[in-house]
């Protein structure tokens, strides 16, 4: 069976996303609700994108969907009206007339693939949960946080969650320091993608090698024709080369002197 040149590149490309399967964000664990914690010791902290007092919200009702505003203020409650009391997110109707707690001061701490999400929920009079998950984007120049609203959609018979995204350089590991921290941490920039120099390279060489021994199998059966052993990549080449490292060793070992040299020496002496 001939395998064509189209699906050869299928089958390479498929093998390439085998390795970005795995490239998934480490787990940040839960610090406080403003703040979690990578393996690597880096914090995310949010708190210092909160108002506390007669500010708050830091983002307030004008985060427009449709016919209602949104507002949120990370980490610092806040009332705005008997419905919103006590809470980091409300949702009002722009007439006014309208409006539910969706996001109490309470914070899970979660991810995905590419970013962090924090979710708040509310419990209202109407027996309905109200979920907000804000996604963290990071973004080492956004010295101004932003808040973006993409909508709500129920998720259940009594489920509602909203999504927003709030980009800031404190969505960046170790970058906003803590409240007890003393010393400005260094920034990174490899963790703007919450990947490690280590991280890369154990996901690109061995994504590589598999790449190169699949292409080049695949070249060696259907174009030169090969069987057995020969289907293997420039064998010849692996095989001197292994060969040359086993001799390199063995001079290590012994001085670079060959067996009865010391013998020889002595005669000759």
């Amino acid at each position: 069976m001939k395998l064509s040149k189209t699906n050869t590149v299928v089958l390479i490309s498929c093998v390439c996303l085998i390795g970005t399967c795995y490239a998934t964000m480490p787990k940040c664990t839960k610090i406080d609700d403003c703040s979690c914690r990578i393996p690597d010791g880096k914090e995310i902290n949010i708190r210092s994108l909160g108002y506390n007092g007669s500010r708050a919200p830091r983002f307030g009702f004008a985060q427009a969907w449709g016919p209602w505003e949104y507002a949120y203020n990370p980490c610092y409650a806040w009332t705005d009206s008997n419905k919103c009391r006590n809470i980091v997110a409300c949702q009002q109707s722009t007439d006014f007339l309208s409006e539910f707690a969706i996001g109490d001061p309470t914070a899970t701490w979660t991810h995905d693939d590419r970013n962090y999400n924090i979710e708040y929920s509310s419990l209202g009079d109407d027996n309905i949960t109200r979920t907000s998950v804000v996604k963290l984007v990071c973004d080492v120049k956004a010295d101004e946080p932003t808040l973006e609203m993409f909508g709500f959609s129920p998720v259940g018979p009594a489920h509602v969650e909203y999504d927003f995204t709030l980009t800031s350089k404190c969505a960046c590991p170790g970058f906003c320091p803590s409240s007890t921290a003393t010393n400005k941490p260094t920034f990174n920039p490899l963790h703007c993608g919450m990947i490690s120099p280590g991280s890369v390279l154990f996901i690109i060489v061995p994504v590589l090698i598999v790449v190169y021994l699949v292409a080049g199998v695949l070249f060696m059966k259907f174009v030169r024709h090969a069987e057995g052993t020969e289907l293997i990549p420039n064998r010849d080449i692996r095989t001197n080369l292994f060969g040359s490292i086993r001799d390199g060793c063995k001079n290590v070992f012994t001085s670079g002197k060959k067996p009865g040299h010391d013998k020889l020496q002595s005669e000759i002496i």
